[in-house]
């Protein structure tokens, strides 16, 4: 059966499961802290796509209505969303923006005007929905964006485990087939070192590269 590997920082994992849990409470600081992790590792790989976000968007970090103006045009794009995302310094204003983005993306509702953004800014949830679903939709590009390589399509047996995404974040056991990268398996950075000496020749360089910091596999 064929799967979908790219490398991840596995170890991050745990800190995006106290972000999300902190962001239920109202608390969005560690998770704004992980979008610019996300942002970091986009820029590393393509620093010109990120610039050229934040350029069509440079006031997105200083106030409502250009913030609510990327979340329209952006929110299709979860690398747009993180680049945006990671440059509102303002707290409230990045929550604003990040349940913004997921109201568009994920949800069948009408596009949220001004006064719904500060809504959302003071302490709404997504309509509907309570705090944890809002802020794992708000979360997923994050999620997405911390491993932002494209992902190597292999068609080879695994022959290694390791517990699904969803698990170490704590979520639900519910189906998660088609949500990435909730439906990988995270494979840590010591793991797939220690997979390499007996590995088949078809997994070799992607276990090298996941030695640096984790490997997600996902169904293709």
């Amino acid at each position: 059966m064929p799967v979908l590997v790219r490398p991840y920082p596995v170890a991050l994992l745990a800190e995006a499961r106290v972000a999300l849990t902190e962001a239920q409470d109202g608390n969005f600081k560690p998770l704004q802290a992980l979008f610019v992790s996300a942002r970091d590792a986009l820029k590393e790989l393509d620093p010109d796509e990120v610039k050229e976000f934040v350029s069509g968007h440079s006031e997105a970090k200083h106030e409502d209505k250009p913030a609510l103006r990327a979340a329209l045009d952006l929110a299709d794009t979860w690398e747009g969303v993180v680049a945006i995302g990671a440059t509102i310094e303002k707290t409230s204003r990045f929550r604003g923006f990040i349940l913004t983005c997921a109201a568009l993306r994920y949800l069948d509702v009408p596009d949220p005007d001004l006064p719904q953004f500060r809504n959302f800014c003071r302490g709404d949830w997504l309509p509907q929905l309570g705090p944890e679903d809002s802020v794992l939709y708000a979360a997923l590009p994050m999620l997405i964006g911390l491993g932002p390589e494209l992902a190597d399509e292999l068609d080879a047996e695994v022959a290694f485990d390791g517990p699904p995404v969803w698990s170490v974040l704590r979520l639900p056991e519910e189906t998660w087939d088609g949500a990435d990268p909730l439906d990988g398996m995270a494979i840590t950075a010591e793991d797939c070192s220690a997979a390499y000496p007996g590995a088949p020749t078809a997994w070799r360089s992607v276990l090298a590269r996941g030695a640096r910091s984790g490997l997600i596999i996902r169904p293709a």
